[in-house]
């Protein structure tokens, strides 16, 4: 595995998070249960994404954040006290704390590029199912290395980027990528 420090913030990040939503695997995607440190995640809420074709994107992201409303504890975070707030946003802003992890969103892609850009079977699903789910949210995109182009693709407006990337190398060795969306 490539970065050592990107893999300890990606296993923090999996081991923090109290809800995941990933995607129903098909024949060209790497099923969610093989991806790295998925016993991280196993055993947390999570909503998967039916088939595209099934329903409409608006409807899904609403159904997303309807079950991570419902999350119970020891997932669902209580809200801090005031005081405590204003602390970690101060410690934040500094660059001495980092914010708490929010739910995880899987993805596929027909082709990702090294600065976060993801391109699907070429009709919006989604990019607009994303565009319906809180901007917090963090995007992991997981792709094969034929997936992973090293030179920039398209980005049209509407394009919803990855946060994340982990591309399956040969014999299941991983290598991660970390952007800032823009």
């Amino acid at each position: 595995m490539s970065n050592p420090k990107l893999w300890q913030q990606y296993q923090e990040l999996l081991s923090k998070t109290d809800f995941v939503v990933t995607y129903s695997a098909l024949a060209d995607e790497i099923p969610i249960e093989e991806i790295p440190n998925f016993e991280l995640i196993k055993n947390k809420p999570k909503f998967v994404v039916p088939p595209t074709q099934k329903m409409e994107p608006k409807e899904i992201s609403k159904k997303i954040v309807a079950a991570f409303a419902t999350c119970t504890p020891p997932f669902r975070a209580r809200p801090a006290p005031r005081s405590e707030v204003r602390l970690k946003g101060r410690l934040a802003q500094m660059g001495g704390l980092q914010p708490e992890a929010c739910p995880l969103l899987f993805l596929p892609g027909q082709k990702f590029d090294i600065t976060g850009t993801r391109h699907g079977r070429g009709f919006g699903w989604y990019d607009r199912l994303l565009a319906g789910l809180p901007n917090e949210w963090i995007r992991i995109g997981i792709a094969t290395e034929s997936q992973i182009s090293h030179t920039p693709l398209i980005r049209n407006p509407w394009d919803q980027p990855a946060d994340w990337l982990i591309g399956e190398q040969n014999q299941r060795r991983w290598k991660i990528h970390k952007f800032l969306r823009k």
